[in-house]
């Protein structure tokens, strides 16, 4: 993660077999941390740390 993102690719991705678009080199602008924050509070027990910090990441993606 980059603060309250996660990241689309990695750089190690590209020392193994992966799909063009998990290429750091890659064009794509997927970007998970939207549906990763919906997961988590989704799943998440309402009175843990990660719902907390899902509910952080969805407020600050709900500004933007």
């Amino acid at each position: 993660m980059d603060d309250n993102t996660w990241r689309n690719v990695i750089a190690s991705n590209n020392e193994y077999p992966h799909a063009p678009w998990w290429h750091t080199d890659s064009d794509s602008t997927f970007n998970p941390t939207a549906i990763l924050a919906g997961f988590i509070l989704q799943h998440a027990d309402r009175e843990s740390l990660l719902f907390a910090r899902g509910l952080e990441i969805a407020k600050e993606l709900e500004r933007l």
